[in-house]
């Protein structure tokens, strides 16, 4: 894999965790808040946030990972199918 998909990966799962964190301190808010107007508020913030998250998974990451995946299984497939023979003429 080129050093520049593994760094845009790396900043994808990087992306990924912070986001993860900001749901998490949403959702502390949101236990926190009685008024029904600005629990409201908040938690069409935190809908907007996880749908945004979602759309990024979707988009960039899911596809990245499948692709890198791919790539190993490729390499897995090739690793078994050398040791089999292996197996099978010893």
């Amino acid at each position: 894999m080129p050093k520049q998909a593994d760094e845009e990966g790396k900043r994808l799962v990087r992306e990924a965790r912070q986001d993860q964190q900001q749901v998490k301190e949403l959702i502390e808010t949101l236990q926190e808040t009685d008024d029904d107007a600005v629990f409201e508020a908040r938690f069409h913030a935190l809908r907007d946030h996880v749908d945004q998250h979602v759309e990024a998974e979707e988009t960039a990451i899911f596809p990245q990972a499948a692709h890198v995946l791919a790539t190993h299984l490729e390499e897995i497939t090739v690793l078994l199918q050398e040791r089999k023979k292996q197996i099978l003429t010893s």
